[in-house]
């Protein structure tokens, strides 16, 4: 009694007839399997929304990393570009850094990120998690990488892809350690 495994040409199929359950319920066991699958599978984007610059990341395939992807300018046309990213890439969610001042308040740049957080919902229908996003900008700058000795004087680099891609694996460490 149980389910009986044959091989056919492929795949491993079950018999269904000797099951003590109806197919019905095999039909809801395979769906929540399907989607189960899709939601450890699925690529997420991160997002380190600025007043100029927006930074990106996508995550790998499993959905574990974050890698930069580029940076975009912020104009109005940033939702547009956004939308077509979520397509072309297949990407199942999106994560925007959550900006605080050092005493934990708001910023003025949280508010239009949670704008943009509700725009891109409304218009790629994909759910938007918002991450802390303390320090990665610095954390990003600090990321070792070649440098080039020059007495010149220092200048920052374009890190917010970086710092997106900080945003995104510090938010998909803590859904696989949920």
């Amino acid at each position: 009694m149980g389910l009986e495994p044959t091989r056919a040409c492929g795949p491993l199929v079950f018999k269904t007839s000797s099951l003590p359950f109806g197919a019905p319920f095999l039909n809801v066991l395979v769906h929540r399997f399907r989607l189960y699958h899709t939601l450890l599978t699925m690529r997420y984007l991160g997002v380190d929304y600025g007043s100029k610059k927006v930074g990106l990341a996508l995550s790998d395939e499993a959905g574990v990393m974050g890698f930069p992807h580029r940076i975009v300018r912020n104009s109005p046309r940033l939702i547009d570009e956004l939308c077509a990213l979520v397509a072309k890439e297949n990407i199942g969610a999106i994560v925007i850094g959550k900006s605080r001042t050092l005493a934990g308040g708001e910023n003025p740049i949280a508010k239009d990120a949670r704008a943009l957080g509700s725009l891109v919902t409304l218009r790629a229908r994909v759910p938007v998690f918002f991450e802390s996003e303390v320090f990665t900008s610095t954390e990003a700058r600090r990321m070792p990488g070649k440098e080039i000795k020059s007495r010149a004087p220092k200048k920052h680099a374009a890190v917010d892809a970086s710092a997106a891609a900080l945003i995104l694996t510090s938010f998909l460490t803590r859904q696989k350690d949920a």
